[in-house]
């Protein structure tokens, strides 16, 4: 609470999440903080849907973006959903953290700055990835899904079967939209912030 309390002083807009026993509910809440979103897990079969593109958007691999700026544009693009910190130089790089540039993507507005990426692992048959990241204003479009299904078409012709989809700060019907691919809800994680 001490902890909490002291960098509320330093900072009035928090975010907090993990394990009850790390971050028990009734402490944050008596610091001020109410669940605003999740972490959350899904899985299953590794989804065939149909890629439709919404007018004005391309999906580039990101094997083909060598430009670290459009890399780093793209990865901010959702910093302001909860749970996402800011990106470093090292997390963009290609093929970051053993991530697999050939089934990524990062998206383009019509004649704009990057607005979206997903980036993926795969090993033994099974594509991971975080949630695919939207700028803001471009959410609600059909981008996001479009993203999710590209990197799974590719991941397919390389062997992958199923999906782990992690993601943070995402909203009710992103997770409906993953559960209508045929992805089920393993865990849920709160992620909490301060109600000022």
């Amino acid at each position: 609470m001490a902890l909490l309390q002291n960098a509320l002083k330093r900072e009035p807009h928090l975010v907090a999440y993990g394990e009850e026993e790390f971050f028990p509910e009734n402490a944050l809440q008596a610091a001020g903080f109410s669940v605003i979103s999740a972490h959350t897990k899904m899985t299953g079969p590794l989804p065939t849907g149909q890629i439709e593109l919404p007018a004005g958007y391309r999906l580039v691999p990101l094997d083909e973006v060598q430009e670290i700026h459009d890399r780093l544009l793209a990865q901010e693009a959702y910093l302001d959903q909860p749970g996402h910190t800011v990106a470093t130089l090292d997390a963009v790089v290609p093929n970051a953290y053993g991530s697999d540039d050939r089934l990524g993507f990062l998206a383009y507005a019509a004649g704009g700055p990057p607005v979206g990426v997903v980036r993926v692992w795969l090993e033994d048959g099974e594509l991971s990835l975080g949630n695919p990241g939207v700028h803001h204003a471009h959410r609600g479009t059909g981008l996001r899904q479009s993203l999710l299904l590209a990197a799974c078409a590719a991941a397919r012709q390389r062997g992958a079967t199923r999906l782990v989809v992690q993601s943070w700060g995402e909203t009710e019907a992103d997770r409906r939209a993953d559960q209508e691919l045929g992805l089920q809800l393993e865990t849920s994680v709160p992620i909490y912030g301060t109600r000022r």
